[in-house]
């Protein structure tokens, strides 16, 4: 179960890309600026939602997996970056669509913070 605890943020960053794929896919939302806001929303509430997150001494995922302070440091700075580039993909969405791919690709990238070998000595 500490497995589960250690992955949530990645877990829910994908959840809710996955759900803007879908909702965009069956009922496209003509005001893309609303779908932008409210997935920058969503990232700032994962960043906040991070800091209650405790480290956890020990490795996940047989050794691959870490969810020490220093993962939580740059999955902080990771969905800080996210939310950043959300809103300002936001302003430019008349000319240009918002990319629903970002989320999913913040996902690895929060799942590329957590690896247990970062440096090898």
């Amino acid at each position: 179960m500490m497995s589960l605890y250690a992955i949530q943020l990645e877990c829910l960053i994908s959840i809710w890309g996955i759900l803007i794929l879908l909702v965009d896919a069956f009922k496209p939302i003509p005001n893309k600026r609303t779908v932008g806001y409210l997935a920058a929303g969503f990232v700032a509430v994962a960043l906040l939602y991070s800091f209650a997150m405790q480290p956890v001494p020990d490795t996940f995922f047989h050794g691959m997996f870490r969810l020490d302070p220093f993962a939580l440091y740059f999955k902080r700075l990771f969905l800080l970056a996210l939310a950043a580039v959300l809103l300002m993909a936001a302003e430019f969405s008349p000319r240009n669509r918002i990319g629903r791919g970002r989320i999913l690709c913040a996902a690895d990238v929060l799942r590329g913070g957590n690896a247990a070998d970062r440096v090898r000595e």
